[in-house]
């Protein structure tokens, strides 16, 4: 099992292993985050536990002008994004 939320906060996010459950492909998912600071612990922390980096912390002007993202892909396939949408 494995949880997601603020150091302030209960997890509001859990991924729980269930029997019979299978992985769906192509599948991501996007978390939004407070400040761009943020996305990069979350970035650190994914490439701690093993992730593979898709895209490094920083802006993405394809998106809009302030979109500050980093992309992920965990130990499932699973893609993972951090966003912060303000400066």
């Amino acid at each position: 099992m494995i949880a997601f939320g603020w150091a302030d906060l209960k997890p509001f996010f859990w991924i729980v292993d269930a029997p019979g459950s299978s992985i769906r492909p192509h599948l991501h998912l996007a978390f939004s985050a407070p400040d761009r600071a943020t996305v990069v612990a979350f970035h650190t922390a994914a490439l701690s536990a093993g992730a593979i980096q898709l895209r490094p912390p920083g802006l993405q002007p394809e998106y809009h002008a302030t979109y500050y993202g980093s992309f992920v892909r965990d130990l499932n396939g699973i893609d993972l994004e951090a966003v912060c949408h303000h400066e």
